[in-house]
């Protein structure tokens, strides 16, 4: 009797072993930290005093096997100082959820009460960019490789990228081709992943809705 519970004891921690190790979905969860300072203009240096230096937003992905959905969890930044309110937006406001298939990138947007499907061409290709940087960086376990981008207004950007999860993506819409960004740095942008938990996923919740138009969005 008591090799036989021992014998079960030790299937059952096998079996909950296997699904620990599971790594084909579930959610990863961002920091995404602006520096509003950093990326004031010439022209808009006195607003530094009515503004906080930084605001933190948060991303989630959703993942199986190749297919993603990324959701922003945005804060209200809003401050009112001397009588003068301040609202911080950005073109990300409109966006309900970001589609990450294969290489491809498709944003659900809704603007008044009409939904669509935008495909970013960027990465329509999975075409890489940016150059290979020489560092390496443990985030969460992963070991990621360095992309050096010019980031135009941004400033230069280190994309930290790993080639260990199923799905390619990252958080705020960025893709690089192959690989999933656990990191970005940047003299406006940090970003940073800061928890990853493998958990059931939906197919169906990470598929792109069949349902609604398909715009192709030309980027930048």
């Amino acid at each position: 009797m008591k090799k036989t519970m021992l014998l079960l004891a030790l299937i059952s921690s096998a079996v909950t072993y296997g699904k620990a190790q599971d790594k084909t979905q579930g959610k990863i969860e961002y920091d995404v930290i602006k520096n509003l300072h950093a990326g004031l203009k010439p022209d808009q240096q006195q607003l530094k005093d009515l503004i906080p230096e930084t605001v933190t937003d948060n991303n989630e992905i959703y993942f199986n096997g190749v297919k993603a959905k990324l959701l922003a969890k945005k804060k209200d930044h809003s401050s009112k100082e001397d009588g003068i309110s301040l609202k911080f937006q950005s073109d990300q406001d409109n966006i309900l959820a970001t589609y990450m298939d294969t290489g491809k990138v498709y944003k659900l947007t809704e603007e008044a009460g009409k939904k669509e499907l935008q495909l970013d061409t960027m990465n329509f290709k999975g075409k890489e960019f940016g150059k290979a940087g020489s560092r390496t960086r443990n985030i969460l376990g992963f070991t990621c490789r360095e992309v050096i981008l010019d980031g135009g207004k941004m400033g230069k950007m280190f994309i930290w990228i790993t080639d260990e999860l199923p799905f390619s993506g990252g958080p705020m819409g960025f893709t690089k081709g192959k690989g999933v960004i656990l990191a970005v740095d940047s003299k406006v942008l940090k970003v940073i992943a800061t928890a990853i938990n493998y958990i059931p996923v939906p197919l169906s919740e990470v598929t792109i809705p069949t349902d609604v138009p398909v715009k192709l969005k030309k980027s930048n």
